[in-house]
């Protein structure tokens, strides 16, 4: 199998750590809100408001912690998945040309074909350059959270023969370089929160009420889309492994009894094949 089940259960844990981040976020801004509404009408340099710039300097320090050891965590992440990710690519598509290349019937077909699902190219482009200060923001990221939620910007594909499996490593060659999109505006939105955040410890310093009200706004949008772009790059990398999981099976199943009639082309087919297991498991 193409990918072990440690490596499955690394995806999962990074969207849920995530999701998690995103509820904690979620909760800490409720919990100013209700600490604003309880200053309404409040004088300045009363002592309710002065609570509050109290509270709201702890918010937006416990968010920026938040964020820099969700970045920490999915900088490891990353790391690893997309070296894996790389390599794997690699593998399996040498794998496959050297397989079609010493096989004695090229048109051969499968008898079921392997189906395969990826993220259309370009959907995490629009998230890369994305800030909270930005006038457009909630409309370009609740599009985008849409696209993901109800499935449009997923596509499939359908492996055959041997050109559709290497259809399948092309198609794993465009997600690579989008996932790089993602992994950027988890990048940028983390730098975004850490800027908004000390911008909020300043305002509250000074007890201005507008000020942290509008950092706040910012902070949790880059939180946000933190968050979000976290969880995305994670289905990205999954759903491209699956595929040349897909890609790596079909051409295994194609190459039974179809490897020529000499030694040495069986030997060296099954070399190919151990080196690409090899690659998946590591």
């Amino acid at each position: 199998m193409l990918q072990n089940q440690s490596f499955e259960t690394s995806f999962l844990q990074e969207e849920l750590e995530a999701t998690q981040t995103e509820l904690f976020v979620l909760e800490s801004v409720n919990v100013l809100n209700e600490a604003e509404e309880d200053t309404a009408g409040e004088e300045q340099g009363s002592s309710k408001l002065k609570e509050y710039a109290k509270k709201a300097k702890e918010f937006f320090i416990k968010i920026a912690k938040a964020i820099a050891d969700a970045f920490k965590k999915f900088t490891a992440f990353f790391v690893e998945a997309f070296n894996k990710l790389s390599s794997r690519l690699v593998n399996v598509e040498k794998f496959i040309k050297n397989a079609k290349s010493r096989i004695s019937d090229s048109s051969k077909k499968l008898e079921t074909p392997k189906e395969y699902k990826y993220l259309s190219p370009g959907t995490l482009t629009s998230l890369k350059s994305l800030k909270p200060s930005d006038s457009r923001f909630d409309t370009i990221f609740d599009q985008a959270k849409k696209d993901i939620a109800n499935g449009s910007k997923v596509k499939g594909g359908t492996v055959t023969d041997y050109t559709s499996a290497l259809t399948a490593v092309k198609t794993v060659k465009d997600a690579v370089k989008d996932v790089k999109a993602s992994a950027d505006a988890v990048k940028e939105s983390h730098k975004d929160v850490q800027e908004k955040a000390k911008e909020g410890i300043q305002s509250a310093a000074r007890n201005d009420k507008e000020i942290v009200k509008t950092k706040k706004a910012e902070v949790a949008k880059a939180s946000k889309l933190n968050s979000f772009a976290r969880s995305v790059n994670s289905k990205s990398i999954s759903m491209s492994n699956k595929a040349l999981a897909v890609a790596y099976a079909a051409t295994k199943e194609l190459m039974r009894g179809n490897t020529g009639s000499t030694g040495e082309n069986v030997q060296s087919a099954k070399k190919d094949a151990k080196a690409a297991k090899k690659a998946a498991q590591q």
